[in-house]
């Protein structure tokens, strides 16, 4: 469900030559040099080599190892733990490979189901990461399923700050109807969920001014740009069509458990639904948002 865009690939892996996690242009550099053909890269060839477990210290070359498995849903967990990654940052090790370990490490416990040691992990990486616009949304779904409804929205809020990259969260609305079913505002889950259907049926691509698209047109030719941008436009597509899915599955859902009265106020009230302003951005907030949720449903 989560991680798979071109937006939320997180790193790539490393070459001695090309330090990938410092940056996209890095990142770019590496696929060219194996042409593409890795898991970690936009995927317009089918032809992966699938690497080794990564094994031993904390290196560059070991944590894109450990990456590149995790997008291929292998198991890292025994490296990470080997890493001791919840102990103190050693002296001696780098800090930005350290912390995108522990990244990793979070989407690790997420995808076992252990949401709040994710949730704690995450929360100590804010001021690494807090201008990734897929962090704060990865983020958001940790604290869905640790049951932080109200940090959870500010985290959506947070994707979407000017001070972030601001990659598209073409799932949104389905989080914030998920929030409002478990939060029992059953008519407001339904709202959501009519917006979110028209606000993703007008959702521009803008693929030409996608970071990975401005990279290709200084450094490479316009035939493999040209790739790249058909790649990202398919990948824009089928994200899309998935967040409709699970829009009108939710819905369809929500229905199945005798919410048609909600669902019959909610087609009668147009107000169309608003997402709390939170004033001028600033940097020590951005990643700190909290958004109040009401809960409507019954102590009993």
């Amino acid at each position: 469900m989560l991680f798979e865009s071109l937006s939320l690939i997180l790193i790539a892996q490393g070459t001695p030559s090309i330090e990938w996690q410092r940056g996209i242009e890095q990142h770019f550099e590496f696929c060219q040099s194996v042409n593409f053909e890795s898991a970690l890269c936009p995927q317009m060839t089918n032809l992966f080599e699938v690497k080794p477990l990564p094994t031993g210290k904390l290196t560059s070359a070991n944590l894109g190892l450990a990456a590149s498995a995790l997008r291929m849903k292998r198991d890292v967990s025994g490296w990470l733990q080997s890493l001791k990654l919840n102990e103190p940052r050693p002296a001696n090790s780098d800090a930005q490979l350290w912390d995108t370990a522990r990244w990793i490490q979070a989407q690790e416990l997420f995808g076992a189901k252990k949401f709040n040691e994710a949730n704690q992990t995450l929360d100590a990486l804010v001021e690494t990461f807090k201008m990734r616009s897929s962090f704060h949304q990865q983020r958001a779904w940790v604290q869905f399923f640790a049951g932080q409804y109200d940090r959870a929205l500010g985290s959506i809020l947070a994707s979407e700050s000017p001070l972030t990259d601001r990659s598209p969260f073409f799932k949104k609305y389905f989080l914030r109807a998920l929030i409002e079913r478990e939060s029992c505002q059953y008519e407001k889950a339904f709202r959501t969920i009519t917006e979110g259907r028209k606000q993703l049926q007008n959702l521009k691509p803008e693929i030409d001014s996608n970071p990975w698209t401005k990279v290709c047109v200084k450094k490479a030719k316009s035939e493999l740009c040209a790739q790249l941008k058909d790649w990202m436009t398919r990948g824009f597509e089928s994200e899309r069509a998935a967040a409709l899915t699970d829009l009108d599955v939710l819905e369809t859902e929500m229905n199945g458990k005798g919410l048609q009265a909600a669902y019959a106020a909610a087609k009668k009230n147009l107000e169309p639904i608003v997402w709390p302003f939170l004033g001028e951005a600033w940097m020590d907030e951005l990643g700190y948002y909290s958004v109040e949720v009401n809960s409507e449903c019954s102590s009993n």
